[in-house]
């Protein structure tokens, strides 16, 4: 068996060792498993080590001062170790893009046949044969001309690709994608990380694919006529390795003009137990890999297909952060009123956290999503420096414990069924700087994405819908009514199976109140005050939701402003009303500063 890429590669002096290790540690990042995603790419071995914590996310400019420091960090460690003897770490290898330009630009010179060269075909005919001497990495090379200290560093993106796809094609597709990017900008691709020659050396870099994974902002696929990235069994594990360390937001489809048809008919084909691999032991141990993190083949073929057809929102980050000041004290939380209402056979549809801004009712979406313990060991994580995984809800670890080792950070273990008798199924944290998160298409997509996670049953509908068709939903009736009510009212009703939807900050979706102008006024007046026609989340919930079986429940998070709570009570008589002070076990002294404040103040309107 390797060594886990957290140790020094095998047969370093004790002094080496002990180098690389002080490397890993100044760096604050590890190994991972193995992985590149090639047509005829040499034996790979997955294996489950401990993924890295990844850095402060960068800005265009260079990223903030953490990311900063730690790249200094990364800089005199591999410096420290290359004056042992000691290899950096395949994870940070990525190359930047002036020296895929100056790569290019030679290659495109000295081989008339550039334009038709293979991605396989550049490793065999140009790299392999540039490195063979020192059987290195190109990345390694000792070649100022071409590649240099400063080409090489942690990864801003990570590329996914199949080898057969000309080379031209891929550098085309994400150049493409990411212009404007700084030239320094850097992207794991395997052929330049990875040793090409046969050996241990090979073996430990490619034992790092869920470092590059941690380390980048998103993995980019750049596919094909054909999609042949999606049957490569090496593509789909970096798509789950993405999805599990960093979000669906991190999966970035590149499908540079393909129709929609194109595109929903290459998704009908995903299936890992189908996908191709250079060595059939790979291909296995990826698949029992794959088994162990999602319970089945056909449960993890539905997640990717469902990621690429219906896009969901990832909201995952924002709960993670409100979590982490939620308090390490899970018996703070008082969640019996939510549990009751969700118990009473005849308790109304919708209820409403309502209170003044800053008053936690976020906070509490939080602890709701991921339980009160969850939500205490993220915030006792955060509070100690250190990164949790990124948690399931309640709601899909009561359906599937998640034991995959070696993911960044501490797993996050939620309560099965939900804490006290509350399980969130679904949720959606509203957000005024984004756009997308105020689309209600969008909305309904991911509540859709999220509800298959919890019940496999709705997966198997939505993947038996025409793709083409799942892409093309645009208007929030029938978004609803196809990927909601429907299939809610013929899966889950003769169950009565109780289903708890969250939408967070109805108010962050107000459309910003433009300023009128009046007559000869020599300034505008004072914006005008919000409508609730304008906001497109309410509308949702008031004409779309508000269809949904009786036994599908909504909590939504709002202010008490009239324009929203208003038309809230009216279409829904019989609302539930709730207070952040109502879900929190309040100690005596606050009790009493509540009491007096209250008394000299009167009671918030």
């Amino acid at each position: 068996a390797a060594p886990p890429p957290s140790s020094p590669p095998v047969g370093l002096s004790p002094k080496a060792a002990a180098t690389v290790a002080a490397a890993a540690a100044a760096a604050a990042v590890g190994g991972g498993s193995g992985g590149g995603g090639g047509d005829t790419a040499p034996v790979r071995t997955p294996q489950p080590p401990a993924s890295p914590k990844p850095p402060p996310s960068r800005s265009s400019d260079g990223g903030d001062e953490s990311a900063s420091r730690i790249r200094q960090s990364l800089g005199k460690a591999v410096f420290a170790a290359k004056m042992m003897g000691a290899r950096r770490n395949a994870g940070q290898c990525a190359v930047s893009l002036a020296f895929l330009r100056r790569f290019r630009a030679r290659l495109v010179k000295e081989r008339k046949d550039a334009a038709t060269l293979s991605t396989s075909q550049v490793v065999q005919e140009v790299i392999k044969p540039m490195t063979a001497s020192s059987a290195c990495r190109l990345a390694d090379l000792n070649m100022n001309d071409l590649v240099s200290e400063a080409d090489i560093g942690p990864p801003d993106y990570f590329i996914s690709h199949a080898w057969s796809m000309p080379f031209l094609q891929l550098l085309d597709c994400f150049f493409n994608h990411l212009q404007g990017a700084l030239d320094s900008t850097r992207v794991w691709l395997d052929i330049f990380a990875v040793n090409q020659h046969p050996g241990a050396e090979q073996k430990d870099d490619l034992e790092n694919l869920r470092t590059a994974i941690a380390l980048s902002q998103a993995t980019l696929v750049c596919l094909d006529a054909r999609g042949t990235p999606l049957e490569r069994v090496w593509c789909l594990y970096e798509f789950d390795n993405t999805l599990a360390l960093k979000g669906a937001d991190a999966l970035v489809l590149l499908t540079p003009g393909f129709s929609t048809r194109e595109i929903a008919s290459i998704f009908r084909s995903i299936d890992v137990d189908a996908a191709k691999a250079t060595v059939l032991s790979d291909k296995q141990m990826i698949l029992d890999d794959i088994r162990a993190k999602h319970g089945s083949t056909e449960a993890f073929n539905a997640k990717l297909k469902l990621r690429f057809l219906l896009d969901p929102l990832d909201a995952k980050p924002d709960m993670m952060a409100l979590a982490a000041r939620a308090g390490t004290d899970a018996a703070q939380w008082n969640l019996r009123p939510v549990a009751e209402w969700l118990a009473s056979p005849q308790g109304p549809q919708v209820a409403v956290l309502t209170a003044a801004p800053g008053t936690g009712k976020s906070t509490i979406t939080a602890v709701l999503c991921l339980g009160p313990e969850a939500a205490a060991e993220v915030a006792a994580a955060a509070a100690a420096g250190s990164t949790p995984d990124r948690p399931a809800t309640a709601a899909t670890s009561g359906r599937r414990r998640s034991s995959t080792p070696g993911m960044a950070g501490r797993r996050i273990s939620t309560p099965s069924g939900g804490a006290g008798g509350v399980t969130v199924h679904a949720f959606h944290f509203c957000k005024y700087s984004d756009a997308r998160r105020q689309d209600p298409v969008r909305v309904v997509k991911t509540l859709a994405y999220q509800l298959a996670q919890s019940l496999p049953e709705l997966g198997r509908y939505y993947c038996g819908l025409d793709p083409g068709t799942l892409m093309q939903l645009n208007q929030p009736d029938t978004a609803c009514r196809e990927l909601l009510v429907m299939p809610l009212q013929q899966t889950t009703t003769a169950r009565g199976q109780q289903i708890l939807l969250v939408l967070d900050a109805l108010d962050e979706a107000d459309k910003t109140p433009q300023p009128t102008t009046g007559g000869n006024a020599a300034v505008p007046s004072a914006p005008s005050a919000p409508s609730a026609l304008d906001n497109k989340v309410l509308q949702l919930l008031l004409h779309q939701l508000s269809l949904l079986p009786d036994n599908v429940r909504i909590l939504a998070t709002i202010r008490p402003d009239p324009h929203l709570l208003g038309p809230i009570r009216d279409r829904f008589p019989n609302l539930r009303e709730l207070t952040p002070g109502m879900l929190r076990r309040q100690d005596k002294t606050h009790s009493v500063m509540q009491t007096r404040l209250v008394e000299r103040f009167g009671e918030a309107s």
